[in-house]
């Protein structure tokens, strides 16, 4: 009986490891309809077809409707009325039917195999997230290799490996993956509430890792898992790579700041280290502006914006953290016609 019992379990086991996981793919596009057409090319000659594609689109002014026409009987398309990350994420999350819900970005190309690899380690069920590193298009070189931020919030996109040193409960560092390169298991979302739609931009990808890792669930970098990154330029940054409005950015480490604290320190406490940040970049402004980068102009506005975001971020990060509730999961997408 005991050696029945024994082949039964063997037999499941196999089946599960054979099984393909079913993996849903979302790009949060805003205003990037040239880029965002070569990340759907890329997706579509994944060798791995077990997936389906989730667009979801900002309040876009550029020609993003008019491409997306051209894939409707491919993939899903769901709109999101705010320019917050937070937010676009989850609605993708919400409307996911795989197992798995990957991100890439919309001026991003994956690798053929980039789902391949991905899903083959998701056959080990102690594994909530994957993810893998990232070739900067403009550097031309990867970029990103291993992740990680304090918590604190000072980030560091090439630390020391191996990796698995930054993944485990209150690790400080933690491991976090890109948000251009990332994947999680959709159970592993829900039992945390999501993303938190208190961000805009930035901080989303670090703090659902950091949860992730405090509730005990393994997350995995692969280096051969890569995708290449254009990045394009955007409401934050120029065609140069020039950061414009530094009020995301610091909004977000405020937040991430203030709501990740768990160890009795208070808002005031930490009311210093969002202001550390402030200054830090105020000081990148005024190189830029004595070099001719920025119009005393642009200088001024860039300096109100960091006042701004600080004392918005205070507020909002000392909110309880959102938690999103979500909904049955929807019928699973065929995935993009291959390329012949």
């Amino acid at each position: 009986m005991r050696s029945i019992l024994r082949s039964i379990a063997d037999l499941l086991t196999i089946r599960r490891k054979s099984r393909k996981v079913p993996i849903s793919v979302v790009i949060n596009t805003y205003n990037r309809a040239s880029t965002l057409a070569k990340t759907l090319e890329g997706l579509r000659r994944q060798t791995y077809q077990e997936f389906e594609v989730i667009v979801v689109t900002g309040p876009s002014t550029d020609a993003t409707d008019d491409l997306l026409r051209h894939y409707t009987s491919d993939i899903k398309i769901a709109p999101c009325p705010d320019r917050k990350i937070g937010v676009s994420r989850n609605i993708g999350v919400e409307m996911a039917s795989g197992d798995v819900v990957a991100f890439i970005d919309d001026d991003a190309v994956p690798e053929r195999t980039w789902l391949e690899k991905i899903a083959s380690v998701y056959k080990d069920p102690s594994v909530a997230a994957v993810g893998g590193h990232v070739f900067d298009v403009p550097l031309g070189r990867i970029e990103w290799r291993i992740c990680t931020s304090t918590r604190l919030g000072d980030v560091s996109t090439n630390a020391a490996p191996p990796a698995d040193t930054y993944v485990r409960k209150g690790a400080d560092p933690f491991l976090y993956l890109a948000g251009c390169n990332m994947s999680f298991r959709k159970s592993d979302l829900v039992a945390i509430g999501g993303f938190n739609e208190a961000f805009v931009y930035g901080y989303d990808d670090v703090e659902v890792c950091c949860r992730i890792i405090d509730g005990g669930r393994r997350i995995i970098l692969l280096e051969d898992a890569i995708v290449h990154h254009e990045r394009a330029p955007n409401t934050v940054r120029d065609d140069g790579m020039v950061i414009r409005d530094c009020y995301p950015v610091i909004h977000a480490k405020a937040i991430f700041l203030l709501q990740g604290r768990s160890d009795g320190t208070s808002v005031q406490d930490l009311v210093p280290k969002i202001k550390g940040a402030a200054n830090y970049w105020k000081n990148v402004a005024r190189q830029h502006m004595d070099q001719g980068t920025f119009t005393p102009v642009e200088y001024e506005r860039f300096v109100q914006r960091i006042d701004d975001a600080v004392r918005d971020g205070i507020a909002e990060g000392s909110r309880p953290r959102f938690w999103r509730t979500f909904g049955a999961t929807p019928q699973m997408q065929k995935p993009l016609r291959r390329v012949v």
